[in-house]
């Protein structure tokens, strides 16, 4: 099933109840589904995960309180399709179909041209910059150590002067470590999800 057919049935199951419910949940899984792309999991792999659109319905109207009654049919004449019986269906959608050796070994030989003349390079410099960063971070924050050590061994004017300069450094350091954490979290999950998505096509089931 995919994400087009799952949200079909569910709306279907859910007609019962008032719209403003009926988009508090739609909106719910429709966040899910997101996350879960972001992950790398396909269409598939998310219906697959998650219960059943009827099974879903049960459970809110049993919640609610209220008796489920399965649709058969709608005004604009779809038709439900019964998917009690799992032992027997065959999973369709489009993004999942098999693919040939041929395609296959296409794919990856475009994922290593890709990696290899491009990506590889921007991760590395992406990684590097990071890396960078933190180094001068962490020199702006640790300076004023420098600071009163030149003060400690001679109280000159001079020594003074770099122990305030120290404190701008210090408070610029605040500011790159503040700044510095979301790009990092940032940067690590885009490496993550281009890494899943490697391996989804290493696979074969991308």
């Amino acid at each position: 099933m995919n994400k087009e057919y799952f949200f079909i049935e569910l709306k279907l199951y859910l007609k019962p109840l008032p719209e403003e419910e009926q988009i508090i949940i739609i909106n719910k899984y429709e966040q899910l589904f997101q996350e879960k792309t972001e992950e790398g999991l396909s269409e598939y792999d998310i219906t697959t995960s998650l219960p059943t659109p009827k099974m879903i319905a049960t459970t809110i109207f049993k919640e609610l309180g209220v008796p489920f009654n399965t649709p058969h049919q709608t005004n604009d004449d779809w038709v439900e399709i019964s998917q009690e019986d799992n032992s027997t269906d065959i999973p369709y959608t489009e993004y999942d179909l098999p693919q040939s050796k041929m395609s296959h070994l296409f794919q990856l030989v475009g994922l290593f041209f890709l990696n290899f003349c491009f990506m590889f390079w921007f991760i590395f410099t992406v990684a590097i910059l990071i890396a960078s960063a933190w180094l001068v971070v962490a020199t702006f924050i640790l300076s004023p150590l420098i600071g009163l050590y030149m003060i400690g061994v001679a109280a000159t004017s001079y020594a003074w002067f770099q122990f305030f300069v120290s404190l701008v450094l210090l408070g610029i350091g605040l500011i790159g470590f503040v700044i510095g954490i979301p790009i990092t979290k940032g940067a690590l999950k885009l490496f993550s999800i281009y890494g899943k998505w490697n391996m989804r096509i290493v696979r074969g089931v991308a």
